[in-house]
């Protein structure tokens, strides 16, 4: 059984932080697994969200990893500065902490998560070795020009542009693949039924990492929609190997 701790202000004032070890650790250093929230970013999903928590719970068991998630910034921070800034921070204050290795992170991330975790990467090379996603925000330029599920505006906000206006350049983690190629391996589930983040624009992740030399598999689920019941569609053998062999790896 997986040990829960939850301390508020250990990295930024007013943050929740979590850190998720393994009830029996095995001696020496071990990777980080940093956990990336959707929308709404908070440590909450992984300890009040009961599909997250018993997913978290499971792998820190299995993979014999420490865990950590802090709040990134805001509800819709959408891979913006302040949520890549806020997440290296995350990982900085984990490292302070016993067994836990400088090697390059393996990522578990959630829609905007996804976003977090490529951004991070662009903005601080070296950050993540892999990435697995769930319902991951590949294209923010395709959510922001058709709307999807009302996101323009949050978008916009989070990049301080004006209403109507297009993003930064670097703000889609689309089209800034070619900076992100420290990231080894990438996994990544959809839904067919996903009306945020499209399957359509998973697919196109993929191919975009593969064209950088990352090992880059995405799968379409037949349905989920975009919220938590799709995480327990992912099928964890599955997560569990593709990370397992990042831990081995690192």
């Amino acid at each position: 059984m997986a040990h829960f701790a939850r301390t508020i202000g250990t990295v930024h004032a007013g943050d929740g932080h979590l850190t998720v070890h393994p009830r029996l650790r095995a001696r020496g250093e071990r990777p980080l697994l940093v956990l990336l929230p959707s929308a709404g970013g908070s440590v909450l999903q992984y300890v009040g969200g009961i599909e997250r928590h018993r997913l978290v719970r499971r792998l820190v068991e299995d993979l014999q990893v420490t865990a950590v998630c802090g709040d990134f910034g805001g509800a819709d921070t959408l891979g913006n500065d302040l949520a890549t800034g806020r997440c290296r921070g995350v990982i900085d204050q984990a490292r302070l902490g016993p067994d836990v290795s400088d090697a390059p992170v393996i990522g578990l991330a959630v829609s905007m998560g996804q976003a977090t975790a490529l951004k991070t990467e662009l903005r601080f090379p070296g950050t993540f070795r892999a990435v697995a996603s769930i319902s991951g925000l590949a294209d923010l330029d395709d959510i922001v020009n058709n709307d999807r599920a009302g996101f323009a505006a949050k978008a916009r906000t989070a990049y301080g542009v004006a209403p109507g206006a297009p993003l930064p350049p670097t703000a889609n983690p689309l089209t800034n693949v070619a900076g992100m190629a420290g990231i080894t391996a990438w996994r990544g589930w959809t839904a067919a039924d996903d009306p945020l983040t499209l399957a359509s624009r998973g697919e196109a992740l993929e191919t975009a990492l593969r064209g950088v030399g990352v090992d880059a598999t995405h799968t379409v689920l037949p349905s989920g929609g975009h919220a938590d019941s799709i995480v327990p569609a992912v099928p964890y053998d599955e997560l569990r190997d593709f990370l397992a062999e990042q831990v081995a790896a690192a």
